[in-house]
């Protein structure tokens, strides 16, 4: 059994969307039976300083579930950050560069303009099953920097990293080796309001871990707001790790 991720795209969207709607497509071709997860990046334009999120849909009608969500918030609209990730086993079709993938933001309130990035990574096995969410956790504040450690990580199980931030500055992504090696980082930022603090900027890494443990994912960046999260992705199944027949017969008898 083994994982393999797959960059299938970052950009930031024009944030002069109609009606709320930002949608945006693949940069390549995911595979059939592969694992989208879709990561969001934003401003907290909601009432007060909220998110603003509604909902998500794509042209083939696939359910996407909200495996984390974190929100960067000052205490006053627009100065902060918001950090979404999803992930869709691409139920009801596989997305290609000719479908489209909308987020629906609620505009009721909001008077500044929206900066929105995101990155789209395709996790694959080479079993028969679709790789699935195991568990996450996510975290935010304000600073240079920002650090979340996970739980333990199974040998062989993935583990993706995604920092959002309110600026456009560069984000140094984590580099470090234990028990398996990041990937290059997807990153995109979105200056259509200005730059500084006025942007938002993402960051995704993904890992192979080889020895079951935690694992730290930690960036770096010019002073800002910020949200991190992390998710554990398997194609170890609850079936799979039962075997009713055993070493010794059936049942181990």
């Amino acid at each position: 059994m083994a994982l393999t991720g797959t960059d299938r795209g970052t950009a930031s969207v024009d944030d002069t969307a109609v009606g709320g709607e930002w949608p945006f497509s693949p940069a390549s071709n995911f595979t059939s039976g592969s694992l989208a997860v879709l990561c969001l990046v934003y401003d907290n334009n909601g009432t007060g300083g909220t998110d603003s999120f509604s909902s998500i849909s794509d042209t083939n009608a696939n359910t996407w579930t909200l495996r984390q969500n974190a929100l960067q918030d000052p205490g006053s609209q627009d100065a902060g950050t918001v950090l979404r990730v999803y992930t869709s086993n691409q139920n009801s079709g596989t997305l290609t560069t000719g479908d489209t993938i909308t987020v629906f933001l609620d505009l009721s309130g909001i008077g500044d303009r929206i900066q929105f990035v995101y990155t789209l990574m395709e996790v694959d096995s080479n079993t028969a099953s679709v790789p699935t969410y195991v568990t996450g956790a996510s975290s935010n504040g304000s600073g240079t920097s920002a650090s979340i450690t996970s739980t333990s990580i199974t040998n062989t199980n993935m583990i993706i990293g995604v920092t959002g931030i309110e600026n456009d500055g560069a984000v140094t992504p984590d580099s470090d080796a234990t028990n398996g090696s990041w990937s290059t980082h997807q990153t995109s930022t979105n200056t259509t309001a200005g730059t500084g603090n006025l942007a938002q900027r993402i960051s995704s890494q993904r890992k192979i871990v080889t020895a079951s443990a935690t694992q730290t994912y930690n960036t770096s960046f010019t002073s800002s707001d910020y949200c991190i999260a992390w998710i554990e992705l398997t194609d170890i199944t609850t079936d799979s790790l039962f075997d009713p027949f055993g070493t010794l017969g059936i049942f181990g008898i």
